[in-house]
């Protein structure tokens, strides 16, 4: 495993300049796994790399020990935004890269809200990430929540990255556990 870190570290150093593009990331992750040395950051690592991703908004952490510190050393980021875990409910990453800087103005279990400066492409933008309710308890206040930051930045480019811990049919559900048919009824409002 280190071997292979090692190798995508230095293919990274080699990687220089910047795009006309911006790459994003967003992942529920469904627990990280144990340490920054588990399979799954392994694999969250090779896809940061294999993307190119310049922000990326990790959902369900559930971790409340790294660090701001942890995470920019594991992934070879510039900065990061933390919303640690309530036990093993929750979590948020919002990593970014050196192409990226980012003012969180909002910041909740469930919510993020950030001003963000793409130093390359001279692009100024909001980004909202959102990590659903499980229970569907406060899905209405988050749609509130990115309504009224849509009104108030009206002509501005914002950009959602959105977890909604819902599936809209049945035939989305895969996995051995069946789809919960009072889950499938709730409706959204936008």
């Amino acid at each position: 495993m280190q071997q292979a870190l090692a190798r995508y570290t230095q293919e990274e150093e080699e990687v220089s300049g910047a795009t006309d593009d911006m790459n994003l990331l967003a992942w529920n992750y469904l627990g990280m796994g144990g340490s920054l040395g588990s399979p799954k950051m392994l694999h969250l690592h090779r896809l940061i790399y294999s993307t190119k991703a310049q922000v990326i908004f990790v959902s369900e952490t559930r971790n409340s020990k790294l660090s701001k510190t942890d995470l920019i050393n594991r992934f070879n980021v510039n900065n990061n935004h933390v919303v640690h875990a309530n036990g093993l409910l929750g979590g948020l990453w919002l990593l970014l890269n050196y192409d990226v800087d980012v003012e969180v103005l909002e910041s909740s279990p469930n919510f993020l809200f950030c001003m963000c400066d793409h130093k390359f492409l001279h692009k100024r933008f909001g980004l909202v990430c959102v990590y659903g309710d499980p229970h569907h308890q406060i899905t209405d206040l988050s749609w509130r929540q990115v309504q009224n930051i849509f009104t108030k930045y009206q002509n501005m480019p914002i950009i959602c990255m959105v977890d909604l811990y819902n599936i809209m049919d049945v035939k989305e559900k895969l996995g051995p556990r069946p789809a919960i048919m009072g889950v499938l009824s709730l409706t959204f409002v936008a």
